[in-house]
């Protein structure tokens, strides 16, 4: 039973894959000047209680104290008030792509943790091409509208684990 449950473990965490946005996400929804002081504050991150930090106008993310990113509002990085959660969207250079989280009300992170086979899933649900895959695998989401990203923060939205 324990090499079942293991081998299905590993199937789930390598089928996902991060899923980046031309765009901050919701389109066409209006960014907020500064970080809201309900998740301002330290989150964990890398095994340090304190690796992630939201000030006012910056975040600081640092796998240790001598390496540190800080990524500044509204050139960095975008925040939107959204069903319930502050969407931050982070600027990926790496990509020249927008990587999306969600914070709830509990504090809690959350990302779109893409499983083979959900973009079947989601294009069948809409009845429309959402997403894509280029021709390295890696998934491409077409211009989403508000309600179909509420779908998706919604029901595919899932926590991520900081203390990885």
């Amino acid at each position: 039973m324990k090499k079942i449950i293991i081998a299905l473990l590993t199937v789930f965490i390598v089928s996902c894959k991060t899923v980046y946005y031309e765009d901050p996400q919701p389109i066409k929804w209006p960014a907020l000047p500064s970080f809201p002081k309900s998740i301002q504050g330290t989150y964990p991150a890398f095994g340090q209680k304190d690796a992630i930090v939201i000030e006012k106008k910056r975040l600081i993310i640092a796998s240790d104290e001598d390496d540190a990113m800080v990524l500044q509002l509204n050139e960095d990085v975008v925040i939107k008030r959204y069903a319930g959660h502050w969407v931050i969207s982070l600027y990926s250079k790496e990509e020249q792509a927008w990587e999306v989280y969600a914070i709830d009300n509990d504090r809690s992170v959350k990302t779109l943790n893409w499983q083979n086979g959900l973009d079947d899933i989601l294009n069948a649900h809409f009845g429309k091409t959402l997403f894509v895959e280029d021709s390295e695998d890696e998934l491409i989401p077409l211009q989403l509208k508000r309600r179909e990203f509420k779908y998706i923060l919604k029901k595919h939205f899932s926590g991520v684990d900081l203390n990885k």
